[in-house]
């Protein structure tokens, strides 16, 4: 899945410059047919993006998604992320980087609205916004995208009025969910994201402690510590997750039979695959 500079694909921290009168980044567009891959990283900027076709999972923080044709995604510069197109299929995607707050600074009746953005993020917050259940939010997104891609005449003061919109929708559908940056947790994440990086990558058996730990540069036990610490569970567990739910989205999204989709997942068998489906889902 193709995103974006080659800075994301070489690196953890990818920074984005943009001008101060007008702090937008180009819109990208994916390129399926690109091969490399797209390592965890995270940006200095709040990040849209709208899904055009296909389905897959984002991994964004600690949190798990699945994602489907016209769902949309909202990420704050607080947290990693990282996509993966559902195993044999190809998503595609628009993204867009911007500071809103810079944005709208001239504009104080929006300012309050585009600061609750920059704590769009945390255990609460779904960054992964449901096409069919907010149509309203995945439209706005595509249609800033969109203008930003296209720069039609006046683009600009159109995309400052659909950010301060997006903002607004934002804290109506999530009033709740913002939080304050957990910068402990938020170094943690860090230090492990080569290993979310393997487990994302779906190997056909379970990574081991010490691949995991050595991919990190970590003794096992302090792996294991700091990862638990961060996602809240132990590697194993949530490689399981990761798994169920790219298995999860293909099962929504593909007319592929059962054990297929098991293998592609990671799964030895469809017995295995159906056990810990059951125990995980119910």
């Amino acid at each position: 899945m193709r995103k974006t500079s080659s800075d994301i694909i070489h690196g953890y921290f990818a920074p984005i410059a943009v001008p101060p009168d007008f702090p937008v980044d180009r819109a990208v567009y994916n390129a399926p047919s690109d091969p490399r891959p797209i390592h965890a990283h995270i940006h200095n900027l709040f990040e849209i993006g709208y899904c055009y076709s296909g389905s897959g999972v984002f991994l964004i923080g600690g949190k798990i998604f699945t994602f489907r044709a016209g769902d949309a995604v909202v990420i704050s510069s607080h947290e990693f992320h990282i996509a993966k197109s559902d195993p044999g299929g190809f998503t595609g995607w628009g993204f867009l980087n911007f500071d809103p707050v810079g944005l709208l600074a001239q504009c104080p009746e929006a300012l309050d609205a585009c600061l609750a953005l920059d704590r769009c993020f945390g255990v609460d917050f779904p960054n992964v916004i449901a096409g069919e259940e907010h149509p309203e939010l995945a439209a706005c997104i595509r249609t800033i995208c969109e203008e930003r891609r296209d720069d039609r005449p006046n683009s600009h003061a159109l995309i400052r009025a659909l950010v301060w919109q997006l903002a607004l929708l934002i804290q109506r559908y999530y009033p709740d969910s913002a939080k304050k940056p957990d910068e402990s947790r938020y170094e943690d994440i860090r230090r492990i994201a080569p290993a979310i990086e393997q487990m994302n990558a779906l190997p056909d058996r379970p990574p081991t402690l010490a691949e995991l730990a050595e991919k990190c540069r970590m003794s096992i036990p302090n792996f294991r510590k700091v990862f638990c610490r961060a996602m809240g569970c132990a590697p194993q567990p949530y490689f399981t997750k990761i798994r169920l739910t790219a298995a999860k989205s293909m099962l929504k999204n593909t007319r592929l039979p059962i054990g297929e989709i098991a293998l592609r997942c990671g799964f030895r068998n469809i017995s295995n695959f159906n056990r810990q489906f059951r125990a995980a889902v119910g």
